[in-house]
């Protein structure tokens, strides 16, 4: 791991972020919803980036596919 190239204040977080398993936390909808709060108290203005999971919880299935689509699309772009 290369902490030194880390921004400063990521280099604060980055611990805490390690111990707590943060990229984890994106592997489900709950996890993610947690992110989203945290970031939400983090902002000074008014995000709402909590309430946006519902969205997300409604319309997966378009999510999903455009993702899957994009991955399609990258992968042959590379090879």
């Amino acid at each position: 791991m290369q902490q030194e190239l880390l921004p400063s204040k990521l280099k604060l977080d980055f611990p805490y972020m390690l111990k707590k398993n943060w990229l984890l936390q994106y592997k489900s909808l709950e996890g993610l919803e947690d992110i989203l709060g945290k970031m939400e108290l983090r902002t000074k203005f008014k995000s709402n980036f909590k309430a946006s999971i519902s969205n997300l919880k409604t319309h997966f299935a378009v999510y999903e596919n455009g993702v899957c689509v994009f991955f399609e699309e990258m992968q042959k772009f590379v090879s």
